[in-house]
């Protein structure tokens, strides 16, 4: 997510959990804006599925929204050094739409 998608993020070692400032302007393919609530989804939905990258960095994570381009992320087990490595690649942390895939099987859509 850093340093495309967050405009900032924060690492509050007190609570293992990182807060992520979503940059405003970021739009999908269809116009409609990435928001906190496609954050929230991904990492409720979409990445247990993924074995390596779900079960080994963040098992159990929860993701509070703070507001539409807010998220504190708070995975079950804090990983600081691999787990910001993951966020700064786009290839290991893809955030997916919330408003195209929500209710489908992700792994037969089209999208």
């Amino acid at each position: 997510m850093v340093p495309g998608l967050a405009e900032s993020y924060y690492v509050n070692t007190t609570c293992g959990c990182y807060v992520f400032k979503l940059r405003t302007n970021a739009t999908w393919q269809d116009g409609q804006p990435v928001t906190a609530e496609d954050v929230k989804f991904t990492f409720e939905k979409i990445v247990p599925f993924y074995t390596n990258f779900g079960t080994l960095y963040f098992p159990n994570t929860t993701v509070t929204i703070v507001n539409s381009t807010t998220v504190i992320i708070k995975p079950g087990v804090f990983l600081p050094g691999a787990q910001l490595q993951l966020f700064a690649a786009p290839d290991t942390t893809p955030i997916l739409p919330k408003h195209i895939l929500d209710g489908q099987d992700f792994l037969k859509s089209s999208f």
